[in-house]
This record gives structure tokens, sequence and C-alpha cells, in this order.
């Protein structure tokens, strides 16, 4: 923790001590003074490194963020103007980001304001950086952005996710290929932008053009194509609004599994009544009631309407009873299932008291979702049962 401190100042080691202190929540590769100048806090982000450097000098702190592998500099910049973080740009060394100075002039809490702004962009880093690729559909002339963690030890099987609904539309799910939470997940995952338009779209349509959903789908099936997959080793997955985009485009592809969390089944209804006023006329070109009656109409369209019957092997719908946005549409999922589907429907409706609303159902249920998605890149397709434990 402590590096190189002879000659060190008083106060940077006195700043150094509370820094570490108020940050020690956060996993940190290295924390300590370099070169008797510096005080030195760097993370990792996938393979690459980043670190904040705080130096004191004539009353001043200043706070700077490195690129350590200096060919993320350009990334790492889009990332914080994505981000909305005010920095400058050392133009002799692109690989460090100026994030401001602080003057030492009074009793003000300095620790705790720069102990914030470390926390607020490396927040920012480790939601943004990670490579895309672009998919450009010639029929439409839309763009599918997306990203990739890559399968360990040559998994043969595909999951594809779809975004739910975040605070800012360029954010990932789980943080995207980097993020910790489907690191030790085997098979290769490819994070699905719903970016068509400046609001969501569900990957459905856009002004009642349903070109999204059949560019999305031609994507995905080039991307299997090209890359070698076997179909019934596919999984699309979401929650939220990303498991309703996995159950509509899954109920168009061939023998692919679905694993949806907390999927809206009575959508126009849920964004009505969570006010996503502009996510509806986005999808429809129409407004409040007329326009949710319209958002329904397109999703059951699409699940039910382009083919003679539907060929999912493994659904998964884990919902909760009160979650009613979801629960009220799985009769007609089930009938759809019964009438059209040679594959398995498995639902979990969860009861409990901890399940009250729609976010609590995402939350509480996220650890079986990670779970199944874990157990389905191992090549084993269970059934609920078998994997669930009654209170």
């Amino acid at each position: 923790m402590w590096g190189y401190t002879n000659n060190s100042n008083p106060d940077l080691l006195e700043l150094h001590l509370k820094l570490a202190n108020k940050l020690a929540y956060l996993s940190w590769k290295r924390v300590q003074i370099w070169n008797s100048s510096t005080s030195v806090h760097e993370w990792s982000v996938g393979k690459s490194a980043f670190a904040f450097d705080v130096t004191l000098s004539k009353g001043a702190i200043t706070l700077t963020l490195v690129a350590r592998d200096k060919s993320l500099a350009a990334e790492l910049k889009r990332g914080l103007v994505l981000e909305s973080i005010k920095f400058k740009q050392d133009m002799k060394r692109l690989e460090r980001f100026s994030l401001g100075t602080f003057q030492v002039l009074d009793k003000s809490d300095h620790e705790g304001q720069i102990a914030d702004m470390i926390k607020k962009v490396r927040r920012s880093v480790d939601l943004t950086l990670h490579e895309s690729f672009q998919y450009l559909d010639k029929i439409s002339g839309l763009t599918i952005n997306y990203s990739v963690k890559s399968e360990r030890k040559s998994n043969q099987r595909l999951i594809i996710i779809f975004t739910s609904i975040r605070s800012k539309q360029h954010w990932i799910d789980f943080d995207g290929p980097l993020g910790r939470t489907l690191q030790s997940n085997r098979a290769r995952i490819v994070f699905i932008n719903d970016d068509a338009a400046s609001e969501y779209c569900y990957h459905m349509a856009l002004n009642g053009n349903t070109s999204v959903n059949d560019a999305t789908l031609r994507f995905i099936n080039d991307y299997v194509g090209e890359n070698g997959y076997s179909w019934d080793n596919v999984t699309l997955a979401g929650m939220s609004k990303g498991g309703t985009a996995a159950l509509v485009l899954g109920c168009q592809l061939p023998s692919c599994d679905v694993v949806a969390l907390a999927p809206q089944l009575r959508l126009g209804e849920y964004l009505l009544d969570s006010k996503r006023d502009a996510i509806i006329s986005t999808l429809t070109g129409k407004q409040l009631n007329e326009g949710a009656f319209a958002v329904d109409n397109i999703m059951w369209d699409l699940i039910e309407g382009k083919q003679s019957k539907i060929d999912i092997g493994y659904c998964y719908v884990l919902t909760s009873l009160k979650d009613t946005h979801c629960v009220e549409g799985l009769d007609r999922l089930r009938e759809l299932f019964t009438d059209r589907n040679k594959g398995n429907l498995e639902v979990h409706v969860d009861d409990s008291n901890f399940t009250t609303n729609h976010i609590e159902t995402v939350l509480h249920l996220m650890p079986l979702f990670v779970s199944l998605l874990g157990i389905i890149s191992s090549g084993i397709k269970p059934a609920l049962s078998t994997v669930l434990i009654s209170e």
C-alpha cells in the first residue's frame, strides 16, 4: 500500500490514507505511493488496467485518470464523453485525462470530493469500456451494435442477451463483456444494444414498421451461421425489456432456447403504467391508449403470425405472481406452446413477499436467471423443478 515514500510530503501521505479508507470497499489492483509524489489507485477492467493519480503540490490536489495501455486512450475518451464526465486530455500523453484540481485553502472535505469523483469516474469506465461491433443490415439500412464476451475453453454454445431499460441507453446489463457477473459462464455471450432510435424499441418496431425486428433476426441468423453454431446450442436471454425481446425473437428462429426474466407480456399496459410514453410513440408512431393497443398487436403478431409453428426448444420464463404485466399474458403463451410448439415451456411464478413489484422480481430472481445461463452453457437444459427448492 505504501510504495516508495522517502521524502514524501506528510500531507500527501495523510491524503493517501484518507482516500484508501474511503475507497476500501472497491476492488483495487494496486494502491500505493509512487515515486514519493503520487497517490496511485489502480484497478482492472478485463485484461486492461487503469489508474487514478492524485498529486499534491503548492496547495493544490490534482486528479488524473490514466490508461496503462495507451492504445485504449480513444476508447476511454469515448466512454467519458458518453457518461458526461468533464475532463481535459493531455495532448502530449493521450492516455492521461485530467479530472480537476482542488485548492487546499480551507478545511473543506477535499478527500470526500476526490473520492466521490473517483467512484463516479470508475463506474463510468466500467460501464462503457468494451469493444463494440457493428452489423449493417443491407436490406433495411439499419445498424445493429453489439459486443462480445469470448467463450471459455472452446465452448460451443452461444448466448445472446438483450438489455433491459437502463438510465442511459448505452449501458449494458451485467456491465457488458467485462462485467464480473457472467465471467464464469463458459458460453460466448453477445450483448445486443437497443439503440436503433433515441428511445428503446424492444428490437421490434419503429413507427409501426417491423424492419428493426427483421434486421435483428438477419443479424442473429448471419452470426450463428458465420460462426458455425448449431441452433440447439443458441440461447436468447434477457430481463424485463430484454426478456420480452428474447421471447419475441426466439419465436421466429429455429430451435433455439429462451431464458426470460420478468418479460412484459402485456407490454402496452406496462408502458402506460410506467409512463414510458416515448417508447410507445417510438414503437408505433401513436400515443397513449391507442399506441399501447398497437404495441400489443405488434408484439403478438411477431410471436404468433409469421410462422406456422414455433421451434423454441426450451423456453424458461421467471416471474412473480404480483408482476401482473407478465402473468396476465402467460395463459396466451401457454396456449401458443400447446398448439404450435414442440418444445418445453418452463415457468416459475414466485409468490413470496420478496417479489411485490417488477423491480423486486428482477432482483430476487436474478440469481436463478444467472444460474440457468450457467447451466445451459454447460450443455444442460433442466426442468425448473429440478433446480428450484420450495420455500
